[in-house]
C-alpha cells in the first residue's frame, strides 16, 4: 500500500477498493509487472467504478436529502473513528436509511466518499474558473479552499484525530487535488507556454498548495490568507 500511495499511479478512481483482490500484490513481483497488472484490472472495472447515481441530471429533494443524510453521516463517522474502520451499516445507522437505500446511490463507502470530495468541489464552484489563465486559477482555487478549511477547521481537527498520516482518506483528498489540478491546466491553453509537460507542472502546483494548507492548518501556524499568498508566490515564482 506504501508503494501505492507514493507512486500515484491512477489519479482519477479510487484504486484501493479493489485492491484486496488482486492476485498479485506489490511485495510479489517487481514494480513495473504489479502496475501493468493494476491498470490492465483499473481499465476493466473503470464502468464499475463510478458513482451509481447520475450528477450531471437535476438532482430531486428527495434525492437531494438522501444524499446530504449519507454525506454528514460520513464527515459524523470520520469525526470519531478511521475511515478503513467504518461500515456501511454505521453509515446506514447514522443517516437512518435502510443498506437497500445506499445501495441505491453507491456501490460501497468508496463511492461515498468519492461523493463527498464532489460536494465539497460544488460548494468552492470549480466549474466557475476552469477556462481562466492557470494562475489565476491557482489562487482562486487556493483562497476557495483555504476558506473551506478556515470554516470547518473545527471539524477537520476532529476528523483528523483518527485520519492522519497514510490513512486512506488523505490519499484520496491528495489524488482527489492533483485530478482537480490536472484538469485546470488540462483545459487553459496557456499550459503551451511551460517546456515541461503540463501533468508535472500541475503536480508541483498541487503538492505547493497542500504544503501551504498543512502548514496554515494542520501544524497550527495559524498563517493568514494573505501570508499564505506570499509564501505560494514564492514557491511557484519560478514558473
Amino acid at each position: 500500500m506504501f508503494f501505492l500511495l507514493h507512486m500515484q499511479i491512477f489519479r482519477h478512481l479510487p484504486i484501493y477498493k479493489f485492491y484486496d483482490k488482486l492476485e498479485c500484490k506489490a511485495y510479489q513481483e517487481s514494480n513495473k509487472d504489479f502496475c501493468l497488472i493494476l491498470d490492465k484490472k483499473i481499465n476493466l472495472q473503470r464502468e464499475e467504478l463510478s458513482l451509481k447515481y447520475d450528477l450531471t441530471k437535476k438532482i430531486t429533494k428527495g434525492a437531494r436529502r438522501t444524499l446530504d443524510a449519507f454525506f454528514n453521516s460520513m464527515l459524523e463517522l470520520l469525526s470519531n473513528k478511521s475511515f478503513e474502520e467504518i461500515t456501511v451499516n454505521e453509515l446506514c445507522q447514522q443517516s437512518n436509511y435502510p443498506r437497500a437505500t445506499f445501495y441505491n446511490y453507491f456501490d460501497d463507502k468508496y463511492d461515498l466518499l468519492n461523493y463527498c470530495w464532489y460536494s465539497l468541489a460544488q460548494q468552492i464552484h470549480l466549474e466557475e474558473y476552469r477556462d481562466l489563465d492557470s494562475e489565476e486559477s491557482l489562487y482562486i482555487f487556493f483562497d476557495r479552499m483555504y476558506d473551506l478549511i478556515a470554516a470547518h477547521q473545527d471539524t477537520i481537527q476532529h476528523i483528523l484525530k483518527f485520519n492522519s498520516g497514510e490513512n486512506l482518506l488523505l490519499s484520496y483528498f491528495r489524488i482527489y487535488m492533483n485530478t482537480q489540478m490536472q484538469e485546470i491546466f488540462h483545459q487553459c491553453s496557456c499550459r503551451e507556454r511551460y517546456k515541461i509537460p503540463y501533468e508535472i507542472i500541475a503536480e508541483h502546483y498541487c503538492n505547493t498548495i497542500l504544503l501551504i494548507l498543512e502548514w496554515s492548518f494542520l501544524k497550527k501556524n495559524g498563517c493568514s490568507k494573505v501570508q499564505a499568498h506570499e509564501y505560494l508566490k514564492y514557491l511557484l515564482k519560478s514558473l
